[in-house]
């Protein structure tokens, strides 16, 4: 197998990085093509020329497999790889299954992706209804990197002179927009802060004086520390404005409905690599990897988070459990290595 590993380095997606540093290791020849920022930028769906660093890249590699992170090859390139009988593969980093912002016409999008031997999908509900439409969609769940997220000494947790109770890390975006995901987590935020020691990384730096703000890094080690530091971490799931998709003016053949509403986020296993206890929505996908009280907190509306929150606040011991618990079970089953080799690798090798 000859493996050209396509992508644009996103320096904020774990996942990214992860299949960048393990997949070398498991395929004998190896190269990656990466996008220049100005090219294929999502909300400039016009930017869709045919690449001759793509173009050339294959021509010289002669890769028998591509594996593209992210839907970024356009329908003419997908179109040419499949002349030449290379074997196509696309993964995603998020929720954005039925639209990335690249086509102004989501029906050329599905049949760009029809066109795959095989589309790597996280979210689990969205696989029927891509078969549906003669796409060869399979379910792909998320995976953490266990040498970039892992627990550190109860030493260094202890000596952090400003240790958290709370720790999140993630955008916000624009939270003045109501029933947004980002006004949702703002509200979460600010509540516990009030009851507790809070410390936010985030695009976001709006928050009331009693939380503590960090400016966003890519540095996998400082967010680990800073995870490491914390006594527990927050990750949200909800996604109430998915539909906002639709905004981006493309003609949509298939909305996201309210069953969409909720995704396993890759955030939730680096974090409980971490290994740090994770409070996190309640939702069938996340009961379906964890269990509530045992592996993370889950909560339904932010009454419960706040009474959840604040009782295992008061209950340590506990709180140490679900961190250990949830820490074994990704570490047996959602890091990297499993992954490609039980998911990943026969999605492009069969």
């Amino acid at each position: 197998m000859r493996l050209l590993f396509v992508c644009k380095h996103n320096p904020q997606d774990p996942s990214e990085k992860a299949l960048r540093s393990w997949l070398p290791r498991l395929v004998g020849e190896f190269r990656e093509f990466v996008f220049r920022p100005q090219e294929r930028r999502r909300f400039d769906p016009q930017n869709m020329i045919f690449s001759m660093r793509i173009k050339a890249m294959v021509e010289n590699f002669r890769p028998t497999h591509i594996f593209c992170w992210l839907p970024y090859l356009n329908p003419e390139e997908l179109e040419w790889c499949k002349q030449l009988g290379i074997k196509l593969i696309v993964g995603l980093n998020g929720f954005a299954t039925f639209s990335t912002g690249l086509y102004k016409d989501q029906s050329l999008y599905f049949e760009s992706l029809r066109q795959l031997d095989v589309y790597l999908v996280p979210h689990r509900p969205h696989i029927q209804t891509l078969l549906k439409h003669g796409i060869r969609a399979v379910e792909m769940p998320f995976f953490y990197d266990p040498e970039a997220y892992r627990p550190l000494s109860n030493i260094t947790k202890f000596l952090s002179w400003d240790r958290a109770d709370l720790f999140f890390v993630g955008n916000l975006g624009d939270s003045t927009k109501l029933n947004s995901q980002s006004a949702y987590r703002k509200q979460a935020i600010e509540m516990l802060g009030k009851i507790a020691r809070v410390k936010v990384m985030s695009d976001y730096s709006n928050f009331s004086e009693y939380i503590k703000y960090l400016k966003p890094t890519a540095s996998d080690r400082l967010i680990n520390w800073h995870v490491n530091s914390s006594r527990a971490s927050i990750c949200f799931d909800y996604f109430p404005d998915i539909n906002d998709y639709d905004s981006l003016g493309e003609n949509v053949v298939q909305r996201y409905d309210g069953d969409y509403k909720y995704a396993v986020r890759p955030r939730v296993l680096t974090m409980m690599g971490a290994g740090t206890p994770v409070f996190i929505d309640r939702h069938p996908e996340i009961q379906r990897m964890f269990v509530d009280g045992q592996d993370v907190v889950m909560w339904s509306g932010l009454n419960e988070l706040h009474d959840r929150f604040n009782y295992y606040l008061s209950s340590p011991g506990e709180l140490k459990d679900i961190a250990q618990n949830g820490y074994k079970k990704v570490v047996a089953s959602h890091n990297v290595e499993k992954r490609l080799l039980e998911t990943i690798m026969p999605a492009i090798v069969g």
